[in-house]
């Protein structure tokens, strides 16, 4: 179970909170690690949280770009999933006030998904990060975010030829 990910979505009209931040604020998911002792050996559990983004009532929860929920939920998936696969030991980062845990975090701290939600606005406008992509074999279209990269220092979408 080394490389296990607990993904809690929570239910429609439910508001996740972390700290001060809410899904009422821009919150839409979160993730972490606690370790425990099992059978004599520390293991650690990998988790992550997930607002049921939507628009309700007029209000939005959680980060609703797309037109129908489970689109929102799938992209928030998606940034959660692959910040695992970049800083999976972030609550070890936060308790010892260091990056070294991080596999992959900017120099001011920002997550490989984060940091281009927080660049030039796009946190008004998640729209700019958030599309769907071609899914070419199966001719359809997936929800992601795009995410930080090397290859032009910010966020980049699906590449279809290597960058010269």
């Amino acid at each position: 179970m080394a490389s296990c990910i607990f993904n809690l979505i929570l239910p429609a009209g439910s508001i996740l909170k972390l700290g001060r931040s809410t899904s009422l604020n821009g919150l839409g998911g979160f993730h972490g690690s606690l370790h425990i002792k099992r059978k004599g050996k520390q293991v650690t559990l990998y988790y992550s949280a997930t607002a049921y983004s939507e628009i309700r009532n007029g209000k939005e929860n959680g980060i609703a770009v797309f037109n129908r929920s489970w689109k929102n939920v799938v992209a928030t998936l998606y940034h959660e999933m692959n910040e695992f696969r970049t800083d999976a030991d972030v609550n070890d980062a936060i308790e010892k006030n260091s990056n070294d845990p991080l596999g992959w975090a900017s120099r001011d701290g920002q997550e490989v998904g984060d940091q281009p939600l927080f660049t030039a606005g796009e946190l008004d406008n998640p729209k700019l990060v958030f599309k769907e992509v071609s899914d070419a074999p199966r001719k359809t279209r997936l929800p992601v975010q795009f995410l930080y990269s090397n290859a032009v220092h910010g966020a980049e979408g699906p590449i279809t030829k290597p960058h010269a």
